[in-house]
């Protein structure tokens, strides 16, 4: 059942760019090299999955915390649901 609502969207959007700005500008990882020890930063192409993996964490368990939206009711017309009565299209022909 999907429960994820606008909310939920926005709030994982700005938690996710709070945290990247931190790993981007904060996290070292201490990488050898020839003997010595540098610190640096997380490579370019970890930048988006740790991204989306802080999206996708943050929107699901914020969506956790609300009850699931009721389903939509169905229009029905005279010929089935959502029929279009009194809709002009293009294929309607005034006889």
């Amino acid at each position: 059942m999907r429960r994820a609502n606008e909310a939920d969207s926005v709030v994982a959007f700005l938690v996710t760019v709070a945290v990247m700005t931190y790993v981007v500008r904060a996290v070292r990882i201490d990488v050898t090299t020839a003997g010595a020890t540098v610190p640096t930063a997380i490579a370019a192409q970890w930048l988006v999955p740790i991204g989306v993996a802080v999206t996708l964490a943050v929107g699901g368990l914020s969506s956790l915390l609300h009850r699931a939206p009721e389903a939509a009711e169905v229009r029905t017309g005279a010929n089935g649901p959502d029929s279009g009565e009194g809709r002009v299209t293009a294929a309607t022909r005034p006889d």
